[in-house]
Formats: C-alpha cells, structure tokens, sequence
C-alpha cells in the first residue's frame, strides 16, 4: 500500500531522542537498535518526503533538518538550515513543504525540493503543533498546543482563515481527517478525548471522552478505526469511524 520507492527499503522505526540530539534505529524484528547517529539540537519529528526516498529529522532548536536514507538507515549529505522546524509537512501535490515554526508562531511554506523559503506567515497560534489536510487539499487545520485552539489556513493562497477556541482547559495535539473528508478529529491532552470538528463550517461538532493525555491519532490501513495514544495513562483507545464514537 506504499509507493514503489519504498520497495525493498529494511524494516525501520526512527526515534527521535530530544534530550541526547540523537536518533536511534530500531530493527522490530530483533527488538534491537541497530544504529544510533547525532542530529542538530532537540529532534522532534521524522518527516518521509512525498516520494518516499528521504526522511528528514525536524531539529527546531538546532535550526536544521537532518536527511536519511531509509534504504541504508543512516544520514546523507550536510543538514538543511531551516528555521525552528519543531514539525514539517508537506502539500498533497508533494511541491511544498510547510515548517510548523512553534517557536516563532509562524508557518513557513518552503519549495519542498530544494527547502528555499517561499513565503512566512505569522499566526495567531501559540504552540504550532500537528495539522492535517481536507481531503481536496485546498486547506488544512492545525492545532495550538499552548492556547486551546485551531486554525484553518487556505494553502494556495496561504494565507489564514479562521481561528477557532476550544473549551478550556485545552491542549490540542494531533490532528487527522475522517475518511468520508468531512471531519476533522483533534486529540486535547488536557480534555482527555478528541475534538470533532466540521471542516468546511470550522465548528465543534461533538467531543468524544478517551483516556488521560489523548495525544497521537493514528487511523488503520482500511479506514475503518482511529486510534488514539493516550499519553498520561499508558493506554489506546480505538474509535469506530461510521459509529463515531470509541
């Protein structure tokens, strides 16, 4: 269900180590890391490019982005200067890349071949953290991890939409699309469950309770189920996506 570019590529797991600047190579069929290499300063996210040939290693303080070759598991070539790349993305046509600027409170849309800064827009958003894309990939919606909101940004012309406020206290995490295109499902760490939110109308449908900490969300391969890593208690809650609800 991958692209062929990633045909034949080892069976990796990258873990980005934000206290050591390094990342570790997990082999899971040994259960063992089989190779561990520094990159710039406090690694946050593992980005694949859209043609699968590269991950890169969001470093924001340490200003760079570290690429890999998963078919060899190690570094190529010198990191890319990017600034405050605390998460990356990339538009559904795979031509531009978008840096979750978390520090700056800005999103930096980059030419997603060569990284050259295009354009930065400043937003009312601290805490820039996860986003996700409408399923025509005209907008997305990111979430604000240390103000209890989201936005909604316009990617061709790149420009805001809205902003809107969740019931506090609050504090957004992952952000992923339901397979019909027409929600959106936001993890709160604080609420403890996920936001449902309308994409086109950008309102608060429902909210639906899962474990402490609701943090990574997670769909399976058929679609059918979300699952939702909750960070506080060590546990998963999986949501049905027709019933819309865990």
């Amino acid at each position: 269900m991958l692209s062929s570019a990633a045909r034949g590529v080892p069976y990796r797991i990258y873990v980005p180590n934000s206290d050591s600047d390094t990342v570790d190579v997990i082999d899971p069929e040994k259960r063992a890391i089989v190779r561990s290499f520094s990159v710039g300063g406090l690694p946050q996210h593992v980005t694949p490019s859209p043609d699968m040939r590269t991950l890169y290693v969001n470093s924001n303080q340490g200003n760079s982005l570290t690429t890999i070759d998963p078919r060899t598991a190690r570094p190529k070539g010198e990191a890319i200067p990017v600034e405050d790349p605390y998460n990356l993305y990339f538009t559904l046509d795979g031509r531009t890349a978008i840096v979750m600027a978390e520090r700056l409170a800005r999103l930096d849309f980059r030419d997603a071949q060569t990284m050259r800064l295009e354009k930065s827009v400043p937003v009312p958003c601290r805490g820039l953290n996860h986003l996700d894309f409408s399923a025509d990939g005209r907008y997305f919606v990111a979430s604000c991890e240390f103000e209890a909101a989201l936005i909604k940004v316009d990617v061709r012309r790149r420009k805001l939409i809205r902003r809107l406020p969740l019931p506090r206290p609050g504090m957004p995490q992952d952000v992923k699309i339901s397979p019909d295109g027409n929600l959106f499902y936001v993890a709160d760490m604080q609420a403890d469950g996920l936001w449902v939110v309308t994409g086109e109308k950008f309102k608060i449908k429902r909210f639906v309770p899962t474990g402490q900490g609701a943090h990574g969300l997670y769909p399976s391969r058929d679609a059918r189920l979300l699952f939702a890593s909750n960070r506080e208690e060590g546990t998963i809650s999986v949501l049905d996506f027709a019933k819309g609800r865990s």
